[in-house]
């Protein structure tokens, strides 16, 4: 501590001698003035007069010097002779006094930030530091110049407080201060940022860091959490107990899932407010001072999101200078080396995947408000969202509802936002396919029908028959759907995935066996692992065409490459059984299966090729209005003779149209038997031509 008792008297018996109507800033103004005058008549009892021998005009003459003492005497209020820096002084300006407890400021490293806040508000204190210096352009005081003026006839103490304003005092550390310029120390500038000396005199300015006041977040929707609220709860207690803030709390979770609010629910059970701050900047390092100051300032907790982004540097300063708790927020398989850095005592709240309750709890917490039609469990069921992402939903639908003119959102509202918030990212590795089909446009025998029945009824129903607390639980099924589609090509398998998508509001995406298989030992499996994380995240359908390609019979080990192959189609085996999703496996040959697959499947359904009366629909659907056709069509023929699949009469129907197109006449049966008999040619199928009756003339030419 500085001694500077011998210069005054007990600061109580001073400051009983003002009157509570002065001023504030007058009162500790008038005490500047008390030590610049005395400074002044120092210099000349030396014989020392700053500038006096420069060229007039271009200076600041002494007497101008007295003249601006004089001037701010007479603006500020008479204080006793006794009053210049006593020990014990209590400000009369109140944040100023606040800092000086806040931050643990010597008396003269407070009168060091008065001094320098005079000449920000008042430009004769500016031109008097200026005359002071030397040079009628350093209207700022200097490092010497403040101790000569604070501390005059006390070595000791202008020794200590040296040393703690360049060995990184409260002042630097805190961004209370700043030293401008270069050379030695004494003739460095002081100056109080811009952004805080307003506030020494009650005028609240804006930062580059923005406080969260956190009594006024409503938390109730992050109740639900299992075993979430336990953690923060262990955050209080150890904080409590130890009586420290120098604590670090990791919160990981996925994108989504609430956690930049849990952190903030962390925050409230150790401070009124937060800072929240983004690694991602690279410019942490150098505002770090400022946020050390706004965080003791406001009594805050420093909120880190995308922590994994932190540089070894960043994190070891921030552990270093921050006061207050630090609550990094991080990706769940991401930024693990900062726990091995970690200077402070830390915590861990990782918020675990939403199950079906908990999202049925949340989405019914955030609508309560809202129109008692929402179907909480249906969204709920239908999107994997966590809290965050169900807010955002909430918000956009709102705004959807009223650019439409209405008042109050519907379920459809929220379906489409959340569809188009869910966006899944695959790149290469799946295509999405899109369906131009309407439910009703796929013909199949009722079989088929009552399997994709249940893939509909399983998208209603599953999560919450399946899960924990359902009443299927004991079946212990997981929490997905994997779905065999088997069949000859042609037959509707890829059409069925895209209208179940459809009909339960799923995207379907077709995975694109040349990107995911990769001849590189390990690379089909993290592709494999990347198309099932995406899928689960996004909830849509993963479409396996040609599954046999990958999930083919497990081979006799005979070579390095059957033992990898049999590898591959384990790590199958097993991420399918833990996906939590639609998968549909579509195959020409089930037979080239392996039985473990085949044992795992919750829904199988058989496309064979259709019977004549399916037959006879399929031609009349996907044939032109009857206006647009010719009379002589003779589709009850087409459909008994010619056993063919729903693909191969799309292909003969497209070469029919072009035939009709380049002859300039409505479609007529004999188009339509020769772009058949193409298809039939393309397929190597051996066919009677007397099956085409009257028309066997029509392709006797083209056979």
């Amino acid at each position: 501590m500085l001694n500077i008792q011998q210069q005054t008297r007990p600061a109580s018996k001073a400051n009983s001698h003002l009157s509570d109507s002065q001023d504030a800033m007058s009162i500790e103004f008038a005490r500047l003035d008390k030590l610049f005058a005395k400074h002044l008549y120092s210099l000349r009892q030396r014989g020392r007069s700053p500038l006096g021998d420069a060229v007039g005009g271009a200076v600041i003459e002494e007497g101008e010097a007295e003249g601006l003492l004089a001037s701010l005497h007479e603006t500020h209020c008479t204080l006793p002779e006794d009053v210049i820096v006593p020990e014990t002084w209590t400000s009369p300006l109140t944040n100023l006094e606040h800092t000086r407890e806040l931050f643990h400021l010597l008396p003269a490293e407070r009168d060091i930030l008065l001094l320098a806040l005079a000449v920000e508000v008042d430009s004769r204190y500016a031109r008097l530091v200026a005359f002071l210096n030397d040079h009628v352009a350093m209207t700022r005081p200097t490092v010497g110049l403040a101790m000569a003026l604070l501390l005059p006839n006390i070595d000791a103490a202008r020794t200590a407080l040296l040393r703690r304003l360049v060995a990184n005092g409260p002042l630097l550390t805190n961004g209370l201060l700043e030293l401008e310029g270069e050379g030695p120390v004494a003739n460095r500038t002081i100056r109080v940022p811009d952004n805080f000396w307003p506030r020494l005199i009650g005028i609240e300015t804006e930062t580059r860091f923005s406080v969260i006041p956190l009594n006024k977040i409503d938390f109730d929707a992050y109740e639900t959490i299992n075993n979430i609220n336990e953690r923060i709860t262990s955050v209080a207690v150890w904080r409590t107990t130890q009586h420290s803030d120098q604590l670090l709390i990791f919160v990981s979770g996925f994108p989504g899932s609430g956690r930049d609010t849990i952190a903030q629910q962390v925050a409230a059970k150790l401070k009124p407010n937060a800072i929240t701050i983004d690694a991602r900047r690279n410019d942490i390092s150098d505002h770090v001072n400022e946020l050390v100051r706004e965080s003791r300032w406001h009594n805050a907790c420093v909120i880190v999101r995308h922590a994994e982004s932190l540089s070894p540097e960043a994190h070891q300063t921030l552990q270093r200078l921050i006061p207050m708790p630090l609550i990094y927020v991080r990706d769940n398989d991401k930024g693990d080396e900062l726990l091995e850095k970690s200077n402070r005592p830390f915590i861990e709240i990782a918020i675990p995947a939403y199950d079906y309750a908990a999202r049925s709890k949340i989405w019914q917490c955030l609508t309560s408000g809202y129109s008692e039609s929402l179907d909480a469990t249906a969204l709920a069921s239908r999107f994997g969202f966590g809290p965050g992402r169900i807010k955002n939903a909430i918000r956009l639908a709102e705004t959807f509802a009223t650019s439409a003119g209405g008042n109050q959102i519907k379920q459809s509202d929220l379906e489409l936002t959340c569809r188009r918030m869910q966006g899944a990212e695959f790149g290469q590795l799946a295509q999405k396919l899109p369906c131009p089909f309407a439910v009703n446009d796929i013909i199949l025998p009722e079989k088929t029908s009552a399997e994709l029945d249940l893939i509909c009824t399983w998208a209603k129903h599953g999560a919450g028959l399946f899960n924990e607390q359902g009443i299927g639980r004991n079946l212990n099924t997981g929490k997905g759907l994997v779905c065999l589609f088997s069949g000859p090509p042609g037959t509707g398998k890829t059409m069925a995935a895209q209208v179940i998508g459809q009909r339960i509001g799923y995207d379907v995406y077709r995975i694109d066996l040349s990107q995911v298989v990769n001849k590189y030992i390990g690379e089909t499996e993290k592709n494999l692992s990347r198309v099932f994380n995406e899928a689960q995240r996004s909830k849509v359908i993963l479409f396996f065409d040609e599954a046999e390609t990958l999930y083919g019979d497990r081979s006799e080990v005979k070579s390095a490459q059957d033992r990898f192959a049999n590898i591959e189609i384990g790590y199958l085996l097993q991420r399918i059984e833990t996906f939590e999703g639609v998968a549909i496996l579509a195959t020409n040959l089930q037979k080239n299966l392996d039985e473990a697959f085949l044992r795992r499947l919750s829904i199988t359904a058989n496309f064979p090729v259709p019977e004549a009366a399916e037959r006879f629909l399929i031609w009349n659907k996907l044939l032109p209005p009857e206006s647009q056709r010719d009379n002589d069509l003779d589709i009850e023929m087409l459909s008994k003779h010619f056993k063919i699949a729903g693909g191969d009469i799309r292909n003969a129907i497209f070469s029919a149209l072009l035939l009709a197109a380049e002859d300039q006449s409505r479609l007529g049966m004999k188009h339509l038997v020769r772009g058949l008999w193409r298809e039939l040619q393309k397929s190597g199928r051996i066919v009677d031509m007397s099956q085409f009756g009257n028309w066997q003339k029509i392709i006797s030419g083209i056979s």
